[in-house]
Order: structure tokens, then sequence, then C-alpha cells
């Protein structure tokens, strides 16, 4: 009994101090600087104890400033010293950070890309804090100097740059792995025609729209519940994605995955002129090739023309590495973005110059598109349906004349939940394209929550410029 007793004063004895040093400080604070300096001492002259990240939650002591400085203590139970004024009441927020550039187009002075990267870590925001530290970190001369040397040696790392403290953590942060907080891939977008017409701009789902000549089975609520169960991958060829981690990060934003992200060390390089684009610098301060991973892996699974559908673990790796030469990523000809183009397509566009001279290496899988789920699909194998529409022919000659589409039932409960639309294009001769009738466009949905959802589009590719 006495032993209890005991026990039953210390405790009260070290809630009394646990109490009494919590009324010792003043409500929470948070960190508004990108990495702020926590010092031993009240002076920009004392040792740096550690830095701090943006929105980092410190307690702040009820002392009087001194320098400009105040008394924090961190969650780590670190004491130290930072400047006030880089100190807030509450979070940090976007709206805080507001835009890179006012209405009238010219910079922003308050905005920071640094504070950018620390609020929504990615390889964007990087780059972005990477060009920024060599906007405030570098003389002109220096600038003007390293790009003359980079053009001089274009593709090749020849300038080096010393390292760069919070750009090092930043590096390290996206190492670490993170969520993403933003997607720079197209999510889902409810199919009708206010919704379509508001960017679609003249393509052909305007014709789809106007002719009627997309057939929506019925649906009910099915397997896919809300517009982040999938997302569609992004394909190659013009509009796809360009490498620096858009695919992994819409993964992981779409999913709650974390990711990550790894540089080479190499530092920018010079991307030189293509024939319709000039040439650029390819990455910044000391950085250029990023190599992007989920760190776990999610499914993707692919439909076929021939009612096949093939999954398989992915995590979304991407490499963005420097092209040839500034056209280089968007000219693919002789492709379709997302799937494989039936063979007669193929030969068409050899006949007009294309490379092979024939179709025997090209992918017979018949492929029409792939999207991302976080877990398997349905084992078993679901009901798929096709339908054939043939429309007026176009007033001008030119135009949609027909279109297949292929209706997948991934859960087998007879309810369509994937479409894939192929439509027969009519078009005159020009540099690249035959005069006639091909299909050369494709458009993807799904059926989420009983209504039907645009997914992406997709054109072959005959050809770039004139």
């Amino acid at each position: 009994m006495l032993g209890r007793s005991r026990y039953a004063v210390v405790v009260s004895l070290a809630a009394f101090a646990t109490a009494g040093l919590a009324a010792e400080f003043k409500a929470t604070h948070h960190v508004h600087g990108s990495w702020v300096n926590l010092r031993a001492a009240p002076g920009t002259a004392a040792p740096v104890v550690r830095q701090l990240e943006l929105n980092t939650p410190v307690q702040l002591f009820p002392d009087a400033p001194a320098n400009g400085f105040c008394r924090v203590l961190t969650a780590e139970r670190q004491e130290g010293f930072m400047q006030c004024g880089l100190l807030g009441e509450k979070p940090f927020t976007e709206a805080d950070l507001g835009e890179p550039f006012m209405p009238d187009g010219q910079p922003n002075p308050k905005y920071s890309p640094a504070r950018a990267f620390w609020l929504r870590p990615s390889v964007d925001t990087l780059l972005a804090a990477g060009l920024h530290f060599e906007q405030t970190m570098l003389s002109k001369e220096r600038r003007e100097s390293d790009q003359a040397a980079l053009k001089a040696s274009p593709l090749k790392s020849v300038v080096r740059r010393f390292k760069v403290p919070e750009f090092e953590a930043m590096k390290a942060k996206l190492f670490a792995g993170v969520v993403s907080r933003s997607s720079r891939l197209d999510e889902p977008k409810s199919w009708n025609a206010e919704t379509i017409r508001s960017f679609t701009f003249g393509d052909p789902l305007d014709s789809l729209l106007a002719q009627g000549a997309i057939q929506f089975p019925s649906v009910s609520a099915s397997y896919f519940k809300t517009a982040r169960d999938l997302l569609l991958a992004p394909g190659k060829g013009l509009g796809r994605a360009t490498g620096r981690g858009e695919a992994t990060e819409g993964a992981s934003y779409a999913f709650d995955v974390p990711y990550r992200a790894a540089m080479s060390g190499r530092g920018p390089v010079w991307v030189p002129d293509g024939h319709y684009s000039d040439g650029y610098q390819f990455g910044a301060w000391d950085m250029a090739e990023v190599e992007t991973e989920l760190l776990r892996p999610i499914h993707e699974h692919t439909l076929h023309a021939d009612w096949r559908i093939t999954s398989r673990l992915t995590t979304v790796k991407q490499a963005n590495r420097a092209p040839q030469d500034a056209d280089d990523e968007y000219c693919p000809a002789g492709e379709f973005g997302h799937g494989d183009a039936n063979p007669s397509l193929y030969r068409q566009y050899w006949k007009r110059g294309g490379s092979p001279t024939d179709d025997s290496t090209r992918p017979r899988q018949q492929r029409l598109f792939s999207f991302y789920t976080a877990g398997p699909l349905p084992t078993a194998r679901g009901r798929a349906i096709g339908t054939n529409v043939k429309l007026p022919p176009p007033p001008d000659g030119k135009g949609l004349v027909s279109t297949t589409s292929w209706h997948f039932d991934v859960d087998g409960d007879g309810v369509a939940d994937l479409m894939a639309l192929e439509g027969v294009m009519r078009g005159e001769e020009d540099i690249w394209r035959p005069q006639g009738d091909y299909p050369e466009y494709r458009a993807f949905f799904a059926n989420i929550g009983g209504q039907w959802f645009f997914l992406g589009q997709d054109w072959f590719l005959w050809g770039c410029g004139c």
C-alpha cells in the first residue's frame, strides 16, 4: 500500500512538472522560412544547431526577443534561437505562397520557389528551386559563362557548382520518399456535353457528340466507385508525359503511395536546337537526370482489341534524360500514343516512307490503352461486348465515318466498367498521310459510380512538320 502511494506521488509530481512546462510556452508556432537556421544563441554569429523546414512546429518561450531572435523548442526537445520574423502562428499555406507571376505577367517578388518546394515537394518544384539558386547565388557574368560553356559542349555536363545545403536537403527529402500532393496527369472527367466541349476545341470528340456516334451501354454503379480508383497510364507521342516523373507522381497522388526521386549527380546539360525548336538548358544547378519510382507497387492493366485484359505489378519507374535535340521528344511518328495500330495502318505509314519497310518488328498485342489501380482486378474474366456505328459522310469530306467500341465488364456482374472507342477518319492526302479512311483516333472511358467518365484520347501520328 505504501509503495502504491509513493508511485501516485511520483506520477502526480511528473504531471505537475509537465503542466508547468506547458504553461511556460506560448501557443505552438510554425516556421515560415524555407530552411531556417536554429542557432545556439540569439545572433547571426552564433553557431547553427540545425535547420528547420517550412511549417516545422515549435514551442515559443515567453522570453522577450533578443536581437530579433526568439527562443524556441522543437518537437525533439531541442532548444535554440531563430529569427522571430520567420515564425507564424498558423501553418504557411498555398494562399501565403501566392503565384509565381503577377496578373500583368511580371514575376511576383513575394513568391519563393524554395518555400514552394517544402510546401509541395516534387521534381518540378525541385527544378524550380535549382533555377532560383542559379539566379540568386551566381553572378550574371557566371551564369552567362556557364551557359556559353554548356552550348559549346551540348549534352555534356561541363559546369561545376558548389553544394547548396538546402538543395541537398531537398534532394534527400525526395529520395526518402514523399506522397505527391498534386497530379500533372489528367484525371477522369464526367462525360457531358458542357464538360467535354470545354477542353476538346474541335477535335473528333466534338463530332462524336454532335453525331451521337458514341453508344454508351446503360450502366449502374459497379467496380469503380470513385475517380481515384483508376488512372490512365500516360502514353508516348504528342501530349505524352515528358518524363519528369508525371506518371510516378500521378500514381502517388491517386493511390496515396509514396514515391522516390533519385538524382544522377551530373550538372545541367544543353539540349541542342532541333529543326523546329530552339535549344534549352536541361536540369538546374548541379542536377539533370532524375529517376522516379513508387516505394510500393501498384497494378497496371492493359485492354486489348481481342478482348484480353493483361495485368502486371509496377512501380511506375520513369527516367528523365536529356533528349538528343529540342525536337526529339515531340515526334515519335508512326505510332499511337497509348496502344498498337492494326497492321494495315502500319503498312500505309511505311508506304509513305516510314521505317522499317515491313511490319515484322511491330507489336501484335493489339493494345488499346493501359490504366493503373491500387489493387488487382477480379480474377474472373469479365464479359466483353463490341459495337459498330456507321456515320453519315462528313460534310466537308474530312472527319469521322465510323466507330468501333469495346465494352469491358471486369468483374462479371453484367455491367460495363470500361470502354474503348476507335474512330475511322476520312482525310485528304498530305505530305505524311495518304488519302483514304483510316482507324486513327481512339477515346477511353470508365464507368465510375454508375456514370461514364472520359479518361483520355489518342491519335495515330503520321508525321511531324510540314
